[in-house]
């Protein structure tokens, strides 16, 4: 009883694993995070077809107040005339891995009824109904303001419900990736 139940546990944790939104950063280790103090904001660039619907200026304009807000009640100032280092936003979209896309299945059987037995082996093809969904990701880069390189990054998986006004998904995922920035060493 215990084996199962700590079977079932670590399939549990496995699973969370796999549908984490936890928040993902890289970053320069040979920059001084600690002089970086004063920010602003630039725009990403905008293309007329862009990734994904909610990929707006609406949806920037949400996350750079949030982010704002998430940086200066950590001591960073907003200063647009001498930022240290910049930042910008971007929602990110990728069909998610195999959606509408055909998938190839073998299945092997073996089995016995009373004095029978006998064996199958089955061959197929799937193809998600419903067309495929995108995988939305919410990224923030912080560049160096003298330079323009991309200095750190973060990025977390989002829903398409960031784009509802109230919805509380917006304001999470803006300050689980920046609980990474600046990063510890």
């Amino acid at each position: 009883m215990i084996r199962l139940q700590l079977a079932a546990f670590a399939t549990a944790l496995a699973l969370a694993a796999c549908t984490s939104t936890a928040p993902r950063t890289l970053s320069d280790p040979a920059i001084d995070y600690a002089a970086l103090r004063a920010f602003a904001w630039r725009s990403a660039p905008r293309t007329a077809a862009p990734a994904h619907p909610l990929d707006s200026e609406l949806l920037e304009k949400r996350v750079r107040a949030l982010a704002s807000d998430a940086l200066t009640a950590r001591g960073f100032v907003a200063d647009e005339a001498a930022p240290h280092f910049t930042l910008r936003s971007s929602l990110l979209a990728k069909d998610a891995a195999g959606s509408g896309k055909p998938r190839v299945s073998i299945g092997l059987g073996m089995g016995s009824y009373g004095r029978g037995s006998g064996g199958s082996v089955s061959l197929g093809t799937s193809t998600a109904v419903g067309g495929s969904q995108a995988e939305l990701n919410l990224l923030i880069e912080v560049h160096d303001a003298r330079s323009g390189e991309l200095v750190w990054q973060g990025w977390r998986k989002v829903s398409d419900r960031i784009g509802q006004t109230g919805d509380p998904e917006l304001e999470r995922a803006v300050r689980a990736i920046l609980a990474d920035f600046p990063p510890r060493r």
